[in-house]
């Protein structure tokens, strides 16, 4: 598990850019909304969708920040390892 998850709305605009974002590249992160998981946005004292968190910590706030921060990432860093990769060869 990658441990990221994006934090959204279901009136948020640049939520729904993100989404086809992540789409398009195949990132399957899980959404959390506002209006299910109340106590996660208070509890990580999130105030703004959409917000990515990775491991209990907010790592961008905004669509231009979590652009930004997802160009930074490697394949590795998106996507779960396959159960069949085993590796170079040696």
């Amino acid at each position: 598990m990658t441990g990221y998850i994006v934090f959204s709305s279901d009136t948020c605009a640049p939520c729904k850019s993100l989404y086809k974002y992540l789409q398009s590249y195949n990132i399957e992160w899980p959404i959390l909304y506002e209006h299910a998981e109340a106590r996660e946005f208070m509890r990580l004292n999130i105030r703004s969708t959409p917000t990515l968190v990775k491991n209990d910590k907010i790592v961008a706030v905004g669509l231009s920040d979590i652009l930004q921060h997802i160009r930074g990432l490697t394949y590795f860093d998106v996507s779960e390892p396959s159960d069949d990769y085993k590796g170079e060869e040696e």
